[in-house]
Formats: structure tokens, sequence, C-alpha cells
């Protein structure tokens, strides 16, 4: 709109006049809602949107923590948003690799066609789990909560049951190391970290990312990772740990001192 007289005026009518505190990028601000209307609009986008409110703030927290030379483990992948920005940090990150773990077939195909110019990036149309096998995976109603747990969150489809492979990490990436681990399962998680004792206990992997560990699982997990030595954060505000969430949005980083916060 070109008449400023009449954007002004129709903005006042809008949105709100006077100051207002919001959340952006995981972090509260105060804001004038008319002078800085373009940040109170992203901040209604970032309240109505799981993506903006929660992965944006968990990515920036995780890409805080990796260092030339990491492999990034994307559990999860779905269509590959973490694994396609993560790659492409590649071009500044000396060294930065992906390995990429997505079991649904048909989600696969789509993540296999979003990365296929990357080639710093392996694709697994596998699960992960703590022991090789297969699983039985329930598809809902979005990808976003296929899942091989049934559960309120994800409100599995019991026609739409498959079989598929899994693996655990520790079999998967033999001798790898400095590996940064994203989990994002949909109530797997706890299985998938025991698969990757091994790693654990060589000190191969830094840094690890989950979110929304139910409250059952998170005991064990976080106790796991303790006794490996991780330091834990909230990954969604950068602080401590919230012990009170029922679900756990939580990244761990090994000798983590200064990491998240500098």
């Amino acid at each position: 709109m070109r008449n400023p007289k009449l954007r002004g005026w129709i903005q006042k009518l809008v949105y709100p006049v006077g100051e207002k505190n919001v959340s952006l990028l995981g972090q509260a601000f105060k804001i004038d809602c008319q002078s800085e209307v373009g940040y109170y609009r992203a901040s209604i986008a970032n309240n109505s949107n799981i993506f903006f409110r929660d992965e944006v703030p968990q990515f920036i927290s995780f890409v805080a923590a990796l260092s030339p030379g990491m492999i990034f483990v994307d559990a999860g992948t779905n269509i590959g948003t973490w694994t396609k920005q993560i790659a492409s940090l590649g071009q500044i990150v000396d060294g930065l690799k992906v390995v990429a773990f997505e079991p649904h077939p048909r989600t696969f195909q789509r993540l296999r066609e979003n990365c296929s110019e990357l080639n710093n990036v392996q694709l697994h149309n596998l699960a992960l789990s703590d022991r090789n096998g297969t699983l039985d995976f329930f598809e809902s109603t979005t990808s976003g909560v296929f899942g091989v747990t049934k559960s309120n969150f994800n409100d599995a489809d019991e026609s739409k049951r498959l079989r598929i492979a899994a693996v655990t990490l520790d079999d998967c990436l033999g001798d790898v190391g400095n590996i940064a681990l994203k989990i994002d399962v949909e109530g797997h998680e706890l299985e998938v970290l025991r698969g990757a004792n091994g790693l654990l206990a060589r000190g191969a992997l830094r840094v690890v990312f989950s979110d929304g560990i139910a409250n059952e699982s998170y005991r064990e997990f976080r106790g796991i990772l303790v006794g490996a030595g991780f330091k834990i954060y909230n990954a969604r505000t950068r602080g401590p740990e919230s012990a009170d969430e029922s679900y756990h949005a939580i990244i761990a980083v090994r000798n983590a001192d200064g990491v998240i916060s500098r």
C-alpha cells in the first residue's frame, strides 16, 4: 500500500496500540505493536504454528553446538527440514556431514527428492532402536506423528500398520566419532539412545537433542546422558532443563561450558 496515511490508519484498526511482551525465536521481547508491527505479526505466527514456536528456537540451540568435522545424525528426519538445513551449513562449518534416518517408505521418497542435490548427506530408509530387526510402525493423520508407539499424542491408525526395518546406532555408525544427534521419533527416544551405548561409552556422541520425551521415559533418558558426562539444557529457552514439563525438549552437550550461552 503506497499511501502512508491510509496504511497507518488501517494498521491502527487491525493491530493493538502500545507496548506488548511477545515471544520470538524462543526469547521474550517487549515491542511497540505499531512501530514494530512486523515483529508483532511474526509473534502471531510464532504462537499459532508449532514450527515457528518450537522447531526454530530448538534448531538455533542445536546449531550453536555444532563444530567443524561433526557428523549430524538425524533420527526421524521426516521430509528433511533439519537434514537439509544443516547439510547446507557444510559450506560454512568445515567438514560437516549428515546421516539421516526415516523409516516410512513414502515419506522417505520425498526426503530423497528434497536432498537430491546435496553431496554431504547419507539417507537411510530405516528406523533406529535398541536392537536390530523389525518394528510395527503406525501411520496417523500427519507424517509428523507417525511412529512405532501408539499414544493419545499420535492417534495411530491400526489399519495402517507397517513392518519396518530397524538398526541400532552402534551397528550403523561403527567407529564414527564427533557426532551431533537429533532424535525426533514420537515416543521411541529412549530405545534410540539405548542403541547408542557403545557410542556413548567411547565419547563419540558430543551433542544430543530430543524433542518431546515423555515423563515415563525421561528419567532413564536423562540418567544415561548425565552418566556419560553431558550437561542438559531446555532446547527452547537454552536455560536449565524444566523438570515440571509433561514432554521434555532438551539439548545435551558434552564438555558444555560456554557452548549454548556463547
